[in-house]
């Protein structure tokens, strides 16, 4: 049967109405080309938005082990949040780059801009202090990391928050070498409400804060790297520091499986009553998940528990203890 002229003329206003929509929206930050498939991985070291970057920019790029979104691409050479792998002359240059961005923003109109830039600064300097005095030293290898949970990519593949999160191991289960290792994975640590923990050996100071009470003095803000990491008891210390201890008050998922693999832990109060909230994460901005109040009668407290780790999976297939 002949089509008529108007059945054809509809049937190309419907086919360019499916070109536009599948048409790429976005460009890459880096190369420019068209580009428009968010990830949870890639996100700007400064602000952590989002940002478009294409596959060959983000595996060919040597140079890009941090990403910068565009309002932040003038601190591009100055802003990371990573400094292990930086010389000390490479730490002045970055210095003196965030020096000359703090001093361009005019103070009364770009206060939370020049703070940001302030602490940077701060971080470099003491990291350049770690260096000269030999407490640090420069990493040669390094491994690009998470920006979210700060570890290494062969842990984490960034995808470990917001609806990307997941069991890690499972998003590689294609690889048969890797269901192979998945059917030798060693079982989750026996954990039940009420038990008493420690921050174990997979806490990572960068993103949970300090794993004691009470931060020494010369190390505040720089984090704990010449302490001994384990402790033994509840009375440990190191140096007047001593660890924290807390109590599990909820067992459940970590990325919504069925894998009880994520505990809520309620930390004690610091014995010494002088900066109980060194090392919470959430607790010094008001922040967490609010418990019931504890039966001690009508002066009872509401406490707030904190979420961590208990033998979720890596990519590596390694079970991950934040404590």
């Amino acid at each position: 049967a002949a089509v008529s002229n108007d059945t054809k003329e509809k049937i190309d206003n419907n086919n360019n109405t499916d070109n536009s929509k599948s048409a790429l929206v976005g460009k890459c930050i880096e190369c420019q080309t068209p580009y428009d498939e968010l990830s949870g991985a890639i996100l700007c070291t400064v602000c952590r938005d989002l940002i478009l970057l294409c596959d060959s920019c983000r595996s060919n790029d040597s140079s890009l082990w941090e990403y910068h979104c565009k309002r932040h691409q003038s601190w591009k050479n100055a802003y990371f949040t990573f400094l292990d792998r930086f010389s000390l002359q490479e730490l002045q240059s970055q210095h003196d780059k965030l020096q000359c961005l703090h001093d361009s923003y005019i103070p009364k109109e770009n206060r939370n801009v020049r703070r940001t830039l302030r602490k940077q600064i701060d971080k470099v300097l003491a990291r350049m202090d770690d260096l000269t005095s030999g407490v640090g030293t420069v990493e040669k290898n390094p491994k690009r990391r998470c920006r979210t949970c700060f570890e290494s990519e062969d842990i984490c593949d960034g995808l470990c928050w917001g609806f990307w999160k997941h069991s890690q191991l499972m998003s590689s289960s294609s690889s048969p070498s890797l269901v192979s290792e998945s059917e030798r994975l060693e079982p989750i640590a026996k954990v039940e409400v009420g038990d008493r923990v420690r921050p174990g050996p997979n806490w990572n100071e960068m993103r949970l804060g300090s794993r004691y009470y009470t931060v020494l003095k010369h190390n505040r803000g720089r984090g704990l790297g010449d302490i001994p990491q384990n402790g033994s008891s509840d009375g440990d210390s190191c140096n007047g520091a001593k660890v924290k201890v807390g109590t599990v008050i909820e067992v459940k998922s970590w990325a919504g499986g069925d894998d009880l693999d994520c505990v809520a832990i309620v930390w004690d109060k610091d014995p010494s009553d002088c900066s109980s909230n060194i090392g919470s994460r959430r607790a010094k901005r008001g922040r967490g998940k609010k418990n019931k109040k504890d039966e001690s009668g009508d002066n009872a407290v509401v406490s707030e528990s904190e979420i961590y780790r208990w033998g979720t999976l890596a990519r590596n297939g390694q079970r991950m203890y934040d404590v």
